[in-house]
């Protein structure tokens, strides 16, 4: 993995592991996004997001985003990366599975949605 992508990697996997509402995720949205202090928390989420899909996607073009062409650090680093894009792609979905869950109460609820990942 270069340098730039082990950097940036290591940010995001920092940020996915910290939590949203604390300065240190703040900081690290800032960092990854080069928006300023004063950008709003949505339009941070947004740019984050807009990042690592970037990156992601270029990974693809260059047939590198898959993590068995990585080890060690730099898989853990890739996994993370993943992960936390896949978080963000079913994020309205969760929302709306938490939402029908607080609604049913005791009872179960069905998750409406798929998940099928290999990596």
């Amino acid at each position: 993995m270069i340098s730039e992508d082990r950097e940036f990697f290591e940010k995001v996997a920092r940020a996915g592991s910290s939590n949203p509402f604390n300065e240190e995720h703040t900081a690290l949205e800032l960092e990854i996004t080069g928006l300023p202090a004063s950008a709003p928390r949505k339009q941070r989420t947004q740019k984050l997001v807009y990042e690592v899909q970037s990156r992601i996607s270029r990974l693809e073009a260059e047939d590198k985003a898959q993590l068995k062409a990585y080890s060690g650090h730099d898989r853990r680093l890739t996994e993370k990366t993943f992960l936390l894009e896949l978080f963000y792609q079913l994020k309205d979905q969760f929302d709306q599975l938490i939402k029908s869950q607080l609604t049913a109460g005791d009872a179960t609820v069905k998750i409406t949605f798929l998940l099928y990942v290999t990596f």
